[in-house]
């Protein structure tokens, strides 16, 4: 069969001839119908990654996946051939380390798990052994492939979100009105918050914000800018949450300076960089500020999410701006690395072999 692989690094993407995956009596086969296009599939083949370390070139990746079940074993009683589903890759052990101690999401076993070869396949297995219940969600009558391969990142914001815990009246600032930043736009515009501002680099993307339930947008026109208008906007007090959402260590640094005493800054985006912030210890202490990290989604963030979906309680009409097929994978990975295409893309979603580009 084909399937998608990164074959080295930096940006040596092909589609390469592969084994299929044998259905076992206890395995579900799926064929993907929609992957979406993730940031870190594009951080991945361009500086590689610690999965890849793990795993090896190729690496057949792909994470936000919809499609349909073609096969089953003799032992599934579960799944039928002709369900939709979503295959959700990151689950936890819930034996190792980090999982004992409360921090599922830094599983030591997670990344090698799950489903097999990956979503850049077509087809791809899952195991009763990985817990079917955990990896295979059924996407609801009159929910769009498109939308349910949103699982992923959705569960990774109501993760974040719930790690920050916005209160009633709170002024929160989200730095980046990408996907992932339109997500949280979104999800926050169901909070009765005071202020729901988005922070953006691109008129283009803060348009989206304002769609998403952004209730004030704000284009980055300078660090000094946007502190003295995010001052003026909270009558002198800042911010009391701030989502950094750009995986940028200016962001990451600028976040903390648009908090008011006893705020609180998340830190979403991932860096490629080791690259310091710069944190003012008397701010952190006299000021009481949090600084918060998160990473991925636990088992309970991906079920509500799925609910989320499944219920048409989060729309994702118009956020995807790009479409392209799976043997257009290479040309996929570039597209957002060139800054002017870049600045006009929202959401890219990748069409599984042999399926048409129409929406939905």
């Amino acid at each position: 069969m084909r399937a998608g692989a990164i074959c080295g690094i930096p940006n040596d993407v092909r589609i390469l001839s592969v084994a299929a995956p044998d259905v076992g009596p206890d395995d579900v086969i799926v064929t993907p119908k929609r992957v979406g296009l993730c940031m870190t599939n594009v951080k991945m083949a361009r500086y590689g990654y610690y999965a890849i370390d793990q795993r090896g070139l190729p690496f057949i990746e792909g994470h936000e996946v919809a499609g349909e079940v073609v096969a089953v074993g003799r032992n599934v009683s579960e799944y039928r051939t002709g369900d939709r589903v979503v295959v959700y890759v990151y689950v936890p052990c819930h034996n190792c380390h980090f999982c004992r101690k409360g921090h599922p999401t830094m599983c030591e076993n997670f990344i090698l798990g799950g489903i097999y070869p990956g979503g850049w396949a077509e087809r791809v297995k899952v195991s009763r052994e990985d817990d079917f219940s955990r990896r295979l969600h059924k996407i609801a009558d009159g929910i769009s492939y498109d939308d349910a391969a949103m699982l992923e990142p959705l569960s990774c914001v109501v993760h974040s979100i719930d790690r920050a815990g916005p209160r009633l009246g709170e002024k929160v600032i989200v730095i980046g009105a990408g996907f992932m930043g339109l997500l949280h736009s979104a999800l926050l515009a169901r909070y009765p918050l005071d202020l729901n501002l988005s922070v953006d680099l691109s008129e283009f993307r803060l348009k989206y914000a304002r769609r998403a339930g952004a209730s004030h947008v704000l284009r980055n026109e300078g660090e000094d800018q946007v502190i003295e208008q995010v001052m003026e906007i909270t009558a002198g007090y800042g911010a009391d949450l701030v989502f950094e959402v750009t995986g940028s260590v200016q962001a990451y640094n600028l976040a903390v300076k648009l908090l008011g005493k006893g705020g609180r800054a998340l830190f979403f985006g991932g860096t490629p960089s080791a690259d310091p912030m710069h944190v003012n210890p008397r701010a952190l202490h006299y000021d009481m500020l949090q600084l918060i990290g998160v990473q991925s989604a636990e088992d309970q963030h991906v079920a509500r999410a799925m609910n989320l979906i499944n219920t048409g309680s989060v729309g994702f009409q118009g956020l995807i701006t790009h479409r392209f097929t799976m043997e257009q994978l290479h040309e996929a990975i570039l597209f957002p690395q060139d800054a002017d295409k870049r600045e006009q893309m929202v959401k890219a979603m990748v069409h599984g072999f042999d399926s048409e580009i129409v929406a939905g």
